[in-house]
């Protein structure tokens, strides 16, 4: 039965095969025309191949860096309530200290929060970093001298760059909602 069936697939492709060297060469072209057309449809019907979506934010992941980012929230509120009053009264010791202490813990938190960023964010992230503590090293430079110009300058572009880097933090629905007007006005410009 087998060598039946074997012989019946040779006999019908030899007479396929005579069928199409039959036909004259203008047909063999347009038939295969035809076959190439249909080929480019089919290829261009297909889906294109999996495309990754752009990375995105969990609500945990927002949620988790939204804690973080209090902690440096805390920080530059006591910039606002213990730095900055001790730069205008020109108490460099307590300067000094506030720099080493309290701030010392700012540069690994930053860090950490940095590298859970999404990527594009993360590029944002890491000059606004970089600048903030080249401006706390100029702040404790200008305490050692005594420049209260310098210090006064460093402290304000210190504080911008916080509340850059705070920016970049993603928010949930609720706490884009319960900000107060006025901080998104200053967000968006």
């Amino acid at each position: 039965m087998l060598v039946c069936q074997a012989s019946f697939f040779t006999n019908n492709c030899d007479s396929l095969f005579r069928a199409m060297m039959n036909i004259n060469s203008r047909s063999r072209s347009f038939l295969s025309s035809l076959l190439a057309l249909l080929a480019v449809f089919l290829v261009s019907c297909g889906g294109p191949a999996d495309t990754a979506e752009p990375p995105t934010y969990s609500q945990a992941e927002i949620e988790d860096l939204q804690v973080l980012a209090a902690e440096v929230s805390d920080f530059r509120d006591r910039m606002e309530s213990r730095l900055q009053p001790a730069i205008e009264k020109r108490q460099w010791s307590e300067v000094d200290s506030f720099l080493h202490g309290p701030l010392g813990a700012l540069r690994p938190q930053m860090s950490y929060i940095t590298r859970q960023l999404l990527p594009s964010d993360q590029e944002k992230a890491k000059p606004i970093t970089k600048d903030l503590f080249r401006h706390l090293e100029a702040i404790d430079v200008a305490d050692e001298t005594g420049n209260y110009r310098q210090a006064k300058e460093n402290y304000t572009a210190a504080l911008e760059d916080v509340n850059a880097f705070l920016q970049l933090i993603p928010k949930t629905e609720a706490t884009e909602a319960s900000q107060p007007e006025s901080e998104t006005a200053d967000a968006a410009s």
